[in-house]
C-alpha cells in the first residue's frame, strides 16, 4: 500500500505538490515513503468531482489529497472535507 494518492487540477499545481513533497518532507515534518500525484483531465471542473475519478485506485493508498482552483470549478464557492 502507498502512503499518498494526490489528485491535482493542472500542471502548475502538480509541479508544486510535487516539489513539497519529494524537496521538503522533512522541513514540512511529514514523512512519505511513496506517493503518486494525477492532474485531472477535466481540470477545476472535474476535481469537484473527484470521487468517481479516485475510487478506483483508492484501495492502494492510505491517504488522498484533491487540490484544485476554487475559481472556475464549478463549485459555488462551496469546499468539502471528506474523512473515511
Amino acid at each position: 500500500m502507498k502512503d499518498l494518492v494526490v489528485l491535482v487540477a493542472d500542471r502548475n499545481i502538480e509541479a508544486v505538490v510535487k516539489t513539497l513533497l519529494e524537496k521538503r518532507q522533512l522541513a514540512l515534518g511529514i514523512k512519505l515513503e511513496t506517493f503518486d500525484i494525477f492532474v485531472h483531465p477535466q481540470h477545476d471542473p472535474g476535481i469537484f468531482h473527484s470521487a468517481m475519478f479516485l475510487r478506483p485506485p483508492a484501495r492502494q493508498y492510505r491517504d488522498a489529497l484533491v487540490l484544485f482552483d476554487l475559481d472556475g470549478s464549478g463549485s459555488g464557492g462551496r469546499v468539502a472535507v471528506v474523512r473515511r
